[in-house]
């Protein structure tokens, strides 16, 4: 404080300590020496972080005011992004004072990165010190963490969750053995191997990959595709619906066979007659084919080795009769078969006895029949016989050989 004599300072100043909130000065000479009156008053220092109000002098006294003026201070976060889609969500920031929701909140649009809090109380009317934090709001798809406040600022930075998903795979098959394959599969993403090779043994019919992050550190879905590695016997068709399953049909690839017929002549004429060969499976004819004079080999192609079960297929052949030949028929699948024609000769029949001459005799009267005309008419009706059962015995007999063969 300084005393002021008619507006002069007078004296030295006083201070007043923490606790002290009077002070007097005594001994004052109330006039100067021709007896004029002095006026005295007093002056505040200025005092930081208040302002003064001095009164009236009222019987030498006076009242300093003063007034506690709060100090502002400004708080400021800044927002850093970590991962995620370019296009950044709406945050919603709330500042606390003391632990305590403050004012309204706050909304930080995409691209924006900072916010400045200004004006603000840095303590209360008793000059407490105000302590202010700031929270966000929770944001879909990320992390928040507040870094500790320095020199009035604070860092929030939100990490990017990826979020998961999971790829199902379902597998059919279609025809084959009934104890089924191994199969392997890889799970793509994006057109690349991911993960290590899964495999499914008979019986298994589905997988499921889970735990699977549905978009990239920036965002962007990941497209997860499978594959299948080559199964023998088998063509690979795999469906994929929009979202994450996929179906794997392995269908039955019936191995194919051929079968080669050779035809051998023994004996008979030069032309030979044309014969009809049927293909047998399981000894059921699925085709027929001729060969005429001259064709000695035929191949079926493209024929089924197996069943869609998996069962092999019996293949035989056969030929249709052949008159004047027996056949048999040799081999199997893999060499060949061989069908052998041989020729049977008809048999010569026996001579025929010829017939006695009988001789001419002159007419007359007609006698009565005697013994000897019967004798000769019977030896020419048992000739004839005789012939006639010689003939039917050898077509009898040709056509019983070939029946046989």
């Amino acid at each position: 404080l300084q005393l002021l004599r008619n507006g002069q300072a007078y004296g030295s100043v006083v201070e007043l300590l923490n606790g002290q909130s009077r002070y007097r000065w005594d001994d004052l000479s109330a006039t100067d020496d021709q007896g004029n009156p002095y006026h005295y008053s007093v002056e505040e220092l200025a005092v930081a972080g208040y302002t003064s109000t001095i009164g009236p002098v009222e019987d030498h006294q006076v009242t300093i005011t003063n007034t506690y003026v709060v100090p502002k201070t400004h708080f400021e976060v800044k927002k850093v992004w970590s991962g995620g889609p370019s296009v950044k969500p709406t945050i919603q920031l709330q500042l606390f004072r003391n632990g305590q929701a403050y004012g309204t909140v706050v909304e930080l649009l995409n691209g924006q990165s900072r916010y400045r809090w200004d004006d603000l109380s840095a303590t209360d009317d008793q000059g407490n010190p105000y302590h202010y934090s700031v929270e966000e709001l929770a944001v879909a798809g990320y992390t928040s963490t507040v870094g500790p406040v320095e020199d009035h600022q604070v860092t929030i930075t939100n990490t990017y969750v990826v979020p998961k998903t999971h790829f199902e795979v379902k597998k059919v098959w279609s025809g084959g053995p009934s104890v089924k394959p191994t199969i392997q599969l890889q799970l793509l993403r994006n057109g690349q191997a991911y993960g290590t090779v899964v495999e499914l043994t008979n019986g298994n019919t589905h997988y499921i990959w889970t735990d699977l992050d549905s978009l990239d550190p920036s965002g962007m879905a990941y497209v997860y595709t499978v594959y299948e590695l080559p199964v023998d016997g088998y063509k690979t068709l795999i469906s994929q619906d929009k979202g994450y399953q996929a179906t794997i049909v392995n269908t039955y690839v019936i191995p194919k066979t051929s079968i080669h017929v050779t035809k051998i002549w023994q004996g008979g004429p030069d032309v030979k007659p044309t014969i009809t060969i049927q293909l047998l499976r399981n000894n059921q004819v699925i085709d027929q084919i001729q060969l005429l004079n001259g064709q000695t080999s035929y191949r079926w192609e493209d024929l089924d080795q197996i069943d869609p079960q998996g069962q092999t297929y019996n293949y035989t052949v056969r030929e249709s009769l052949v008159s004047d030949y027996y056949s048999t028929v040799e081999g199997n699948i893999v060499d060949g078969f061989v069908i052998r024609n041989t020729f049977i000769p008809p048999q010569t029949p026996p001579p025929v006895p010829p017939q006695p001459e009988i001789p001419l005799t002159p007419d007359k009267p007609e006698l009565p029949q005697t013994g000897e005309n019967r004798t000769v008419l019977l030896s020419i009706s048992l000739g004839l016989i005789l012939v006639g059962l010689t003939l039917l015995l050898v077509d009898y007999s040709t056509k019983s050989i070939d029946k046989l063969y």
